[in-house]
């Protein structure tokens, strides 16, 4: 007797993921201080591979990350991180978002360790005009740290 299990997946459309190959390449980040985000090579704060969006200040931590599809078939998509960090402060702000059609959807998070992996997910986000931008908002404490990894974004129907 012979098991076998199968996961089928839908594709991801989020070119390089994990950031193994472009390191960012197609993201765009605005912070208040630009040092605060890099694509950093160290495999124990990766979810997979060695690569991750790294986020640090010693100061405040304040940034938007995002991502602009275009040329979308119309349909329902979804949208989800894998993020780990710590140290945010007890009035830290983070969410995912996206924004179609003129309407932006967001689904907050916390970060509580390292290497405790949170996964965050917009499911429904409806896309008619062909784009839509994903993105990742954090606004927390100095000295607040963390990782984002293993990025998906796919249509659902």
């Amino acid at each position: 007797v012979v098991n076998c299990l199968v996961k089928i997946a839908a594709e991801n459309l989020m070119p390089d993921y994990s950031f193994e190959e472009g390191r960012g390449a197609g993201w765009t980040v605005e912070a208040a201080d630009p040092s605060t985000v890099d694509f950093q090579d160290k495999a124990s704060d990766a979810l997979t591979g060695n690569y991750s969006m790294h986020y640090w200040n010693k100061g405040l931590v304040e940034f938007d990350a995002y991502y602009t599809f275009e040329g979308l078939e119309p349909g329902t998509y979804t949208f989800s991180v894998n993020a780990q960090g710590g140290d945010s402060g007890k009035d830290a702000t983070m969410y995912i978002y996206s924004i179609s059609d003129g309407a932006k959807e967001q689904k907050s998070f916390t970060v509580d360790g390292w290497i405790n992996w949170k996964h965050p997910e917009i499911s429904e986000i409806s896309v008619t005009s062909g784009t839509v931008t994903v993105g990742i908002h954090v606004s927390a404490a100095e000295g607040a740290w963390g990782t984002f990894d293993d990025i998906y974004f796919g249509k659902i129907e």
